[in-house]
């Protein structure tokens, strides 16, 4: 017997491995001796027709679905047009946004047949068993279609169980998934479940604040077991506050340590779960990267999310592990429907400071804020949410089609991700532009560092007040979004900003010169490959914290080349003669 998997989790975010199909595979593989497959699910209407082409129902016994909020809509279609072609087959959802919403989602959605709600490793037997026998199964977490199967169960209990005993997982099969050799960093399954209850996020409902983590010498088998089997010594260890328990992080180390494996890994948590002891050990046991969750500058909103983080000591934290040698990512949110201006300056200014930073931190994420189902936030103000089509890097659908745009408007319950909290404080058009802006300022790295070095802490007020003044303006917002085509209007509105309000002529030139490079570097070179930028001043030369700050423009001009190959950047000093600017027509210059 065969089942089908398809793998919506995280899509577009990064090039992840779906641990939970993985886990379910290969307990089903093992134990009811069912062939798995786990397919990435297809993005635009011609890769789902696609994969329902590609799709046979020999043997097949249901077809299961991973659920995110971020690629829902899509979701709910490849199941509906999987259920056209094969209308006997069992359609199975499960994850967290089907677990939020199985009533509703049954209800609205007919082929949708069951769905297993919370952790899925304890219902398996149920689950398998009552599709066999083509019967409902009164069991808590099992959620069925009333069309579904011969008989009706009284008690259709959506309560989400949280029972998985992390040591009693079974070991994965990574090789079920088909594209395990495309992976760059290996992840483990850690634990699950954090303790904290941030009134915003999703995870504190689906794991109702269980917090689990595998033993250590369950995890360090894993991981020595994974080196050997897939040569590698790369991993991400995920859970979402690995560090909590201090204890255990400190066994966890040393015991990496003593083992001599020197392998490099990642993980995420709290900046007031690490200090600097944990920190240095988590360094010496090959700690390299740990995603950072600040979400806002301002101990105003750290407090009505009920993050709790105390800025300055969170700031101190991840400075000292950019300073030991772990890369820190840090990660923001704007949008809050109780955010002041004062306090979205105050988030501003911290990551201007991050991007500012040297040495540089692997990552400085922001975010727009998306009413997650059955947040504590969202069912505040559930009845304010608003849609206006406006996609965020969180979501992960870009193109919606007509069906999906239908679905999201009539069922903002269900798709309430794709919608946004108003604010009486900040309007929509000024949360979009910084938002926008922002999250591109990774292309425009050189300009975001100079402009806060110069003007300092007077440099998020002055980006906040210009952009919330022209946002007025603007009343069709289409033209901005999430697209790498649109780095180059980025760049337009950074030289509006910076020709509207600096008034000194060497600071302007500068910071103007520094935008085009930047879009050159990071933009214009690898999409067109344009071969040369020519500028008066020396972008090579860092050698000093403030080298920016000290740029002048000399005699004649630099010429760059970038090798996209290997990152490489090269400047060659000209000086000006009929020779050059001959060869300047000639060549492919920015």
């Amino acid at each position: 017997m065969r089942a089908i998997f398809f793998n919506s989790n995280n899509q577009g975010f990064h090039n992840s491995l779906p641990l939970g199909l993985l886990i379910i595979s290969s307990y089903l593989e093992e134990k009811h001796h069912i062939k798995c497959e786990i397919l990435d699910l297809p993005m635009d209407n011609d890769e789902v027709k696609k994969a329902i082409g590609n799709l046979n129902n020999n043997n097949l016994l249901f077809v299961g679905f991973s659920t995110m909020c971020n690629t829902f809509p899509k979701t709910l279609y490849l199941a509906s047009q999987i259920k056209k072609k094969f209308n006997n087959i069992p359609i199975v959802f499960g994850g967290p946004q089907a677990s939020m919403l199985p009533r509703q989602i049954i209800e609205h959605y007919n082929f949708v047949d069951i769905i297993v709600v919370g952790e899925a490793e304890n219902l398996l037997d149920k689950l398998i068993l009552s599709i066999k026998a083509s019967r409902a199964i009164e069991s808590i977490g099992l959620i069925y279609n009333p069309h579904f199967g011969i008989n009706q169960i009284k008690n259709n209990n959506p309560q989400i169980v949280n029972t998985a005993d992390m040591d009693l997982l079974p070991e994965i099969n990574y090789n079920i998934y088909p594209n395990i050799n495309d992976i760059d960093e290996f992840e483990i399954e850690t634990g699950r479940g954090c303790p904290y209850k941030c009134t915003y996020c999703s995870a504190t409902k689906f794991y109702q604040n269980n917090y689990r983590l595998k033993s250590i010498n369950k995890l360090v088998s894993e991981i020595i077991n994974i080196t050997k089997q897939y040569n590698t010594k790369v991993f991400s260890l995920m859970h979402d506050n690995f560090t909590y328990d201090k204890r255990y992080i400190k066994k966890f180390c040393n015991s990496l340590i003593d083992s001599n494996l020197n392998i490099e890994w990642a993980c995420s948590t709290r900046a007031d779960c690490v200090d600097k002891n944990i920190l240095e050990l988590m360094f010496r046991a090959g700690c390299k990267n740990i995603f950072f969750g600040i979400e806002s500058g301002s101990d105003y909103i750290q407090k009505i999310i009920q993050k709790n983080l105390v800025i300055k000591d969170a700031i101190e934290m991840i400075n000292y592990a950019n300073l030991i040698g772990i890369k820190p990512t840090v990660s923001f949110i704007v949008g809050f429907p109780q955010e002041r201006s004062e306090d979205l300056i105050k988030t501003i200014n911290l990551f201007l400071i991050f991007r500012s930073t040297r040495p540089r931190f692997k990552g400085i994420q922001i975010h727009m804020l998306s009413p997650m189902s059955k947040t504590e936030l969202t069912n505040k103000y559930f009845s304010e949410i608003k849609y206006d089509g406006f996609l965020s890097d969180f979501s992960s659908v870009r193109n919606l089609t007509e069906w999906e745009e239908k679905e999201i408007k009539n069922f903002p319950e269900i798709f309430s991700s794709y919608y946004y909290f108003p604010n009486k404080n900040i309007s929509r058009q000024t949360y979009i532009l910084l938002y926008w802006i922002l999250f591109y300022s990774n292309r425009f790295d050189n300009f975001f560092r100079l402009y806060y070095l110069t003007l300092e802490e007077g440099a998020a007020c002055l980006l906040f007040d210009w952009f919330s003044k022209i946002s007025i303006h603007i009343k069709d917002t289409s033209h901005i979004k999430i697209d790498e085509s649109t780095v180059p209007l980025v760049a337009d509105y950074l030289k509006n900003f910076v020709e509207s309000n600096l008034s000194d002529n060497e600071i302007k030139f500068k910071l103007l010169d520094v935008i085009k490079f930047d879009l050159w570097l990071n933009y214009y070179c690898r999409v067109d490959n344009t071969e040369c930028f020519l500028s008066k001043y020396n972008y090579t030369a860092e050698d000093s914290e403030d080298y920016l700050l000290s740029l002048k423009q000399d005699e004649g001009l630099y010429a760059y080349y970038f090798n996209p190959q290997n990152n490489e950047l090269k400047s060659i000093k000209l000086f000006l003669t009929e020779s050059n600017s001959n060869n300047k027509k000639r060549a492919k210059i920015f």
